[in-house]
């Protein structure tokens, strides 16, 4: 299992339970390229891609424990445009797509070694929508979703090179909630779980282009801890997990509509390590994994 930290890559073995580590090493040009880990992705090969906050993406070859960097050269056009890496998926093709937090979207070949760049241009209603992309996936038909930090959701076609842009509309009972998309996982049965900085959670149907709204109501026990949603996952079950910035973790059984709430209790070692849960993981075994500002 592969953790991503503020102090470097951490890979954890769980037969027995020691963790290696990755770092910079400002001696070593095979090595980390930056010490702040954002998004981790495996491609299809195995390789291990990597997003950091200063020192661009990195390639690791588990096979060979080398890291590749790729950063911005100014000189190069055809490089990666932003350094600071905010997430990372493979599409058709074998393209590593990368999302940039003032770049737009960086799609890489690996065969070329060369970037391609998507970036909001105010003056073409069919461009990004916003250079912050912080969410990224690829649907079961092959379309590429896009999540930014302010511009909403966007729906992309890669062969026309458009962009179709969702957004919030007051005006409009379904549309987004928010324009701010911080996470977006795609279920079994097809339907896009969005995840907002501040505005719940939606459930969007990309057929019909409908939504399902689930948010923090303070009088209902039965709604969701907090509206800022950091990570989502269906498990073997079916069950949908929300984890959520400052308000714990959240179970919503979608066949009886009830949502379970857990949190950290300082009184309780069993309990949630910190109640901001980052991202989660499920083993083969049907644990869940989750990463938090605790550990």
């Amino acid at each position: 299992m592969w953790v991503g930290t503020f102090n470097g890559l951490d890979r954890f073995d769980e037969k027995n339970g020691k963790f290696i580590h990755y770092k910079n090493d400002p001696n070593n040009p095979n090595s980390l390229g930056d010490n702040w880990v954002w998004p981790i992705f495996e491609d299809s090969k195995g390789f291990l891609w990597i997003g950091t906050v200063r020192g661009g993406l990195n390639r690791f070859d588990p096979r060979k424990n080398l890291f590749t960097r790729y950063k911005n050269d100014p000189s190069d056009p055809k490089s990666i445009n932003d350094n600071f890496i905010f997430s990372i998926y493979q599409g058709k093709g074998g393209l590593i797509w990368v999302g940039t937090n003032t770049g737009g979207v960086n799609f890489f070949n690996p065969a070329t070694r060369v970037f391609e760049h998507f970036s909001h241009n105010p003056n073409d209603k069919n461009s990004l929508s916003d250079d912050a992309v912080s969410a990224m996936c690829v649907d079961k038909d092959g379309t590429y979703w896009i999540g930014t930090r302010s511009g909403g959701l966007d729906k992309f076609n890669y062969k026309k090179k458009i962009f179709k842009n969702y957004t919030y509309d007051p005006s409009n009972p379904n549309s987004l909630v928010s324009n701010s998309i911080v996470v977006i996982y795609q279920d079994r049965s097809g339907i896009l779980w969005l995840g907002t900085f501040s505005s719940g959670l939606m459930a969007f149907n990309p057929k019909s282009e409908t939504y399902k709204y689930y948010q923090h109501e303070p009088a209902d026990s039965n709604s969701l801890t907090d509206n800022r949603i950091y990570s989502v996952l269906e498990d073997e079950d079916g069950i949908i997990w929300i984890g959520t910035y400052g308000s714990g973790l959240n179970r919503l059984d979608r066949k009886t509509g009830k949502i379970t709430h857990f949190k950290s209790e300082k009184t309780d070692s069993t309990s949630l390590s910190s109640n901001s849960v980052w991202s989660m993981a499920e083993d083969n075994d049907g644990n869940l994994w989750l990463g938090t500002f605790g550990g």
